[in-house]
């Protein structure tokens, strides 16, 4: 069970479809979900898309403090040679989108401590975040946020010293509470030795707000070596899990909108 959570806001994650949506859709589905989310099959990887308001394609938004592994993250997902990857904290200070073919890939900038960068300025970037999330929640079928394995429990226990929220936990009640199925993944697992690892992943599920054994959320928690590869694939197949479920969704408020209306010409005749 989740041992620390604030009031749930009730989102809908898509608007209703009309019966020639729904339609659409299933054809869409079938087409996407054909496709075995790996890093081969994004070779097809398009540059960045301007999304259309209309575009029900889930986008799959990738966040994270400085300097965890995001770049990494997200230039083994989308195969793109020119991502810049580097060892200064804050190298992504824009939102880009990447179009993958079934869903969008959304690299969102490194949130808390940026060097070069401000307060107000880290504020700013937390901001335009939030507010991308907020704008764009109905297509986002999950969110990928990326921890350090290491640094994460050393930065929760200073916070928790001075009794205030650290902003890893900050985001991570954020996408709970909007309800977008957020996978965490625990970088940089090289710096633990093998004999810990369970040990630390207990420590950093329940810092989560899980609890332990951390086993028991295999489909929340996700291990990873980024630099190496490792956890790619199992990530890989738990946003395919989420994208499928995503449509399912669209499926079920397309069926109940004609069902409703199925009701009502009832009742008005």
């Amino acid at each position: 069970m989740r041992l620390t959570k604030s009031e749930k806001i009730t989102t809908s994650k898509t608007e209703s479809l009309n019966h020639k949506e729904e339609n659409n859709l299933d054809r869409q589905v079938n087409k996407n979900l054909d496709i075995n989310i790996n890093i081969e099959d994004v070779n097809k990887f398009k540059k960045i898309i301007n999304t259309k308001k209309e575009d029900t394609k889930p986008k799959i938004i990738v966040m994270g403090r400085s300097n965890v592994g995001k770049s990494t993250f997200v230039k083994a997902m989308a195969a793109d040679k020119t991502i810049r990857i580097g060892k200064k904290p804050g190298v992504t200070l824009k939102i880009t989108e990447y179009d993958m073919g079934n869903y969008y890939l959304v690299d969102l900038p490194g949130f808390g401590f940026m060097e070069g960068i401000d307060q107000k300025g880290q504020e700013e970037i937390k901001d335009n975040i939030v507010k991308y999330v907020e704008d764009n929640q109905k297509t986002i079928a999950t969110a990928i946020q990326i921890l350090d394995a290491k640094s994460f429990v050393e930065i929760v226990e200073r916070w928790e010293e001075t009794r205030e929220l650290p902003i890893d936990l900050e985001m991570a009640d954020f996408l709970e509470e909007l309800d977008l199925k957020p996978i965490y993944v625990i970088n940089k697992m090289d710096k633990i030795k093998n004999a810990q690892w369970d040990e630390e992943l207990d420590i950093i599920s329940e810092k989560l707000g899980f609890l332990p054994p951390w086993r028991q959320w295999i489909d929340i928690l996700a291990p990873a070596i980024l630099k190496e590869g490792f956890g790619i694939e199992e990530i890989n197949e738990r946003i395919k899990n989420n994208i499928k479920q995503y449509y399912d969704n669209l499926r079920k408020q397309a069926k109940n909108k004609d069902l409703n209306k199925e009701i009502t010409d009832e009742n008005t005749e």
